[in-house]
């Protein structure tokens, strides 16, 4: 289903201010609202600001906040859009009857999940939302008739997020081009929402294979950091293993690790390195929701099946995405940092992993081992959810990655220090564990 984009469509409303400078191209100016008080909405709401997302994902604010917040940035002729904390329609639908300008929606991992959001963004016959709410018309500055009509052409979805996950990494990339060009211009280089966004363009590069302009723009990232008036931390991206010059120097797109981390002990800021080991979310999706693009890695639960590396008895760290976001939020209320830390949520073998699922399915798996010498040609099969779900011309690029995965994890080395590990630091923190990804897939 298409639907008419608002910044194509004739209507216009002056009270649309955010709406009407992304049209203009004039780069509009936003900010995020975390807190539940309407006298900050309405002290940022009168610093020329042309947008508010109200964070009801990050923030600490209820549904009423919401409700009250809303109102009192329109009243002050700035747009208010409101971040939910899941893409449930009934967040969504209370957003839009508060009187938001727009909604941002996040854990979009699918073109499904995203066409799910617009249609319950939209009124009939576009969609499925309902009218009962006199609110809107009032943040619009029109009566309820005139509301209903225009809405579905009016409301800004932001769906930017979905284009890497749609495999659109050309209009990821030129959409973070371009953000970037406006907070440069508007904010300065070193502002914390200009480096955010440099952070996500490196991310597409990645995504791209372009690992050569990432390595430049996550380096560019760090020394404009260390002139941020406002960064005094700074956690690059380091996800599974403690990386050394050995054992990623078969890894080519991993290098740059190693330079991001010779360039932050240039710089006056205080950094850290966490390790998570693998993302249990490879083995949890899509039964447990993720924030990550997850594949079926090693061990495929839906068909039943495995693929193991070595001799499948190396002690393996295994953390899902979203406690890895846990404890590196508690981090951050550290007073200081060490250098390294582990967050250590699982520790098993892939055998022992496998024995698990069976026992909890009731059935046994198809398992096939694979080599050190044979992963070091290249030698190993995808899991079939894995082949399924990429496509073919992707094939032989991820099996080099599984391959490479696979000789470090024979290796050890994806298992972790368990005497610097945050899960002891804030053992109130509850992890998912592998027990609870099998008993989903019952």
């Amino acid at each position: 289903m298409s639907y008419t984009s608002p910044l194509t469509t004739t209507i216009h409303n002056r009270r649309l201010r955010l709406l009407n400078g992304l049209r203009a191209k004039s780069g509009p100016i936003m900010t995020f609202l975390g807190l539940p008080s309407f006298r900050s909405a309405e002290l940022l709401a009168s610093t020329g600001l042309d947008g508010i997302i109200v964070d009801c994902e990050h923030g600490h604010i209820s549904d009423d906040a919401m409700h009250a917040l809303v109102p009192t940035i329109t009243s002050q002729g700035v747009s208010p859009l409101v971040r939910t904390r899941m893409t449930h329609p009934d967040l969504i639908k209370r957003a839009l009857d508060a009187g938001s300008h727009g909604i941002i929606v996040p854990m979009i991992n699918t073109v499904e999940d995203a066409e799910a959001v617009v249609r319950n963004a939209k009124f009939p016959p576009g969609g499925l939302r309902g009218q009962g709410s006199a609110f809107p018309g009032f943040a619009f500055g029109v009566d309820i008739p005139t509301y209903i009509k225009t809405a579905n052409e009016t409301i800004l979805i932001c769906l930017a997020s979905i284009y890497r996950h749609q495999g659109r990494l050309k209009e990821a990339e030129e959409l973070e081009m371009r953000v970037i060009e406006i907070r440069t211009r508007t904010l300065g280089e070193a502002h914390l929402d200009t480096l955010m966004s440099m952070g996500n363009l490196a991310s597409t590069y990645q995504h791209q294979g372009r690992w050569k302009e990432a390595e430049e723009l996550g380096l560019n990232l760090i020394e404009a950091a260390s002139r941020s008036k406002s960064t005094k931390r700074f956690l690059p991206s380091e996800f599974e293993m403690v990386y050394r010059e050995d054992n990623i120097a078969h890894i080519t797109s991993y290098h740059w690790k190693l330079k991001a981390v010779d360039a932050l002990e240039k710089t006056d800021l205080e950094f850290s390195l966490i390790s998570i080991g693998l993302f249990l979310d490879d083995w949890a999706a899509p039964r447990i929701p993720t924030h990550i693009r997850a594949v079926n890695m090693f061990i495929d639960p839906e068909n039943n099946a495995a693929v193991i590396p070595g001799d499948g008895n190396s002690p393996m760290v295994l953390t899902h995405s979203t406690d890895a976001a846990k404890f590196t939020v508690a981090a951050l209320d550290l007073p200081h940092w060490k250098r390294r830390y582990s967050i250590v949520a699982n520790r098993t073998t892939l055998n022992d992993a496998v024995r698990l699922a069976e026992e909890i399915k009731g059935t046994k798996f198809n398992v096939k081992y694979f080599s050190v010498e044979e992963m070091e040609k290249g030698e190993i099969d995808l899991t079939p959810s894995m082949k399924k779900a990429l496509p073919t011309e992707m094939h032989d690029s991820m099996k080099n990655i599984l391959a490479l995965t696979g000789i470090g994890l024979s290796k050890g080395e994806v298992d972790l220090d368990k005497t610097i590990d945050l899960t002891l630091e804030f053992s109130g923190i509850k992890c998912l564990t592998v027990k609870d990804v099998w008993e989903a897939w019952k």
